[in-house]
């Protein structure tokens, strides 16, 4: 790889760990976060294990390390001390399109099966984003008699869990609001903007 990156006269690797010991392109390694640590419970020991040995590898190699917020860099300068002066926060930037090239809302409805008025998840069905928090809400508000619908995007799985999905549909099931709680699985970017835009 680091001859074919000096062939083409690539001067840094980013975002892609690293080219290990006395590599000649510079590799900013990018950590998105320390979940394994401060949400253990959502990660095996052989997980958790190799999320450790994966950083500290980025810790010895990487010209710099990435990070996207302060939080995180507390986290790594905690994990690594030695790493601090390679660490950058480079913080995540919304990018919102202009509406006028979105799909509109009719074109959305009829593409996710959906009508009127809707509260939008964009979230992984992994067990630590509390989908279940949602469902008890939606739960409460029908008791209250308020009818509200939550499209959810997403990939209906969790490699860590791989009956989270379907334990968190039962879950919905039981508490009479599958209906009211729509799974549209992944979905393309230009969606998934259109579907923000216009919840």
């Amino acid at each position: 790889l680091e001859r074919d990156l000096l062939a083409l006269n690539i001067d840094a690797l980013s975002h892609s760990g690293h080219l290990g010991p006395g590599a000649r392109v510079p590799a900013l390694a990018w950590i998105a976060d320390f979940q394994h640590s401060r949400l253990p419970q959502n990660f095996s020991p052989q997980q958790r294990r190799s999320r450790d040995r994966h950083y500290a590898g980025l810790c010895r190699h990487a010209a710099r390390i990435i990070v996207s917020s302060h939080n995180a860099r507390e986290d790594l300068a905690n994990f690594c001390p030695d790493a601090v002066p390679k660490i950058r926060v480079l913080q995540f930037v919304a990018n919102v399109p202009d509406p006028a090239t979105l799909l509109p809302r009719d074109a959305l409805e009829r593409r996710y099966a959906f009508s009127g008025r809707y509260f939008f998840l964009p979230n992984q069905f992994w067990a630590h984003k509390n989908h279940r928090v949602v469902l008890d809400a939606l739960s409460l508000l029908k008791r209250q008699g308020k009818a509200l619908t939550v499209l959810a995007s997403g990939k209906p799985a969790d490699d860590r869990d791989p009956g989270h999905f379907s334990r968190l549909m039962q879950f919905a099931e039981g508490l009479g609001v599958a209906g009211q709680f729509r799974v549209l699985g992944l979905v393309p970017q230009g969606d998934l903007m259109a579907l923000m835009w216009n919840s």
